[in-house]
């Protein structure tokens, strides 16, 4: 885990171990969890309150990533909280 207050900084250091990573020879499923300009928003959904216009948190989530170019969208707790990470400004 690489860790530092510079995004930037983070963004450059990642890209190296990827590509020393990718020079092993056998090594395979390497993958980032974090890109430089994604940017990541988190919402707590009522489900009683989204009961009251009909909806789940999975709507909710769907209705994100369609109005914005979200890479992925997580429930949790009970599908009352959702977390987008989607491509940010750069």
């Amino acid at each position: 885990m690489i860790i530092g207050p510079d995004p930037l900084v983070l963004d450059q250091l990642g890209d190296q171990v990827m590509a020393r990573l990718n020079s092993i020879k056998g090594l395979n499923g390497i993958e980032r969890t974090w890109q430089g300009t994604a940017q990541q928003l988190n919402l707590n959904v009522s489900p009683e309150r989204a009961r009251l216009y009909g909806l789940t948190a999975l709507d909710v989530a769907r209705q994100v990533a369609a109005a914005v170019p979200v890479f992925y969208y997580l429930l949790h707790r009970g599908y009352s909280k959702i977390t987008a990470l989607f491509a940010g400004d750069g």
